[in-house]
């Protein structure tokens, strides 16, 4: 085969394996953490899998500790609800502002009818938002079973904005890279 025609077949090639089998990208890559309030998550995420660790206390006080993990799937977003514990590419990609914009409306919801919604803390969630740089982000997702099951998720740097928002929440966590 000619070296034009080698060019040719790898350009098909790549741009075959660029939508059809996407990959998490490596800025993805590692460890990272976040503390709200008493609540302690490590997210561990590597091209196949995300791993999580949550610390919280009991009812007694004393840390609990749950791990769970997520593995990557090529569908996008769409699969959400048929399949479990899975993450993924979303097909949208998210500006900023309208997640900005998201979650003070969900706070206005949250002030109106407290009685079955829930908001992360309003100054924690602000400051995460605020934490990351103007822009339109690709989006990764998570699903695992359950009515809130649904994060997304936004990178800047050596920081994750993780949104999970249903009919019965909105809430924001920034994590930070450790490694």
């Amino acid at each position: 085969m000619n070296s034009r025609l080698l060019r040719i077949f790898a350009l098909l090639l790549m741009g075959l394996t660029n939508t059809a089998f996407a990959q998490l990208g490596p800025q993805w890559f590692g460890t990272w953490k976040n503390q709200d309030g008493n609540t302690h998550t490590t997210m561990t995420i590597s091209a196949s899998k995300i791993e999580f660790t949550v610390v919280r206390p009991d009812e007694q006080g004393k840390p609990e500790t749950f791990n769970f993990a997520h593995l990557w799937t090529n569908r996008s977003d769409d699969a959400a609800g048929e399949l479990t514990a899975v993450f993924g590419y979303a097909k949208k990609r998210f500006p900023l502002p309208e997640i900005s914009r998201n979650y003070e409306e969900a706070l206005r919801q949250y002030r109106r009818d407290p009685s079955d919604f829930h908001v992360s803390d309003p100054a924690r969630s602000r400051q995460a938002i605020g934490a990351m740089s103007p822009g339109v982000y690709k989006v990764m997702w998570s699903y695992s079973d359950g009515d809130c099951g649904y994060d997304e998720y936004v990178i800047d740097g050596d920081k994750i904005l993780d949104v999970n928002t249903c009919k019965y929440r909105f809430n924001v966590k920034l994590f930070n890279r450790v490694r």
